[in-house]
């Protein structure tokens, strides 16, 4: 996968101060390297190339609908969990 951002200012190699702050904090939650999920279990990043069961996906979506039209942001919250 390839990814490219551009966002001043740069910084003293020339890179996008922004865009290295950016994959910095999306290499620190997600498990987006090949070797990330060699030792399973044991790191705590998140591994987008992991499915979760269809009815747990689809229990979760019910849920947020559910929430959103309520109106109930605890819900909410508790069924997407924001994350620091």
């Amino acid at each position: 996968m390839g990814i490219c951002v551009w966002a001043p200012p740069l910084d003293a190699q020339g890179n996008s101060a922004k865009g290295v702050d950016f994959f910095t904090r999306l290499n620190q939650r997600y498990a987006l390297h090949i070797f990330d999920d060699a030792v399973s279990g044991v790191s705590k990043k998140r591994n987008p190339r992991v499915r979760m069961p269809a009815d747990v996906t689809l229990h979760h979506i019910t849920e947020m609908c559910y929430a959103a039209a309520n109106g109930d942001l605890t819900l909410l919250r508790y069924v997407v969990p924001l994350e620091p």
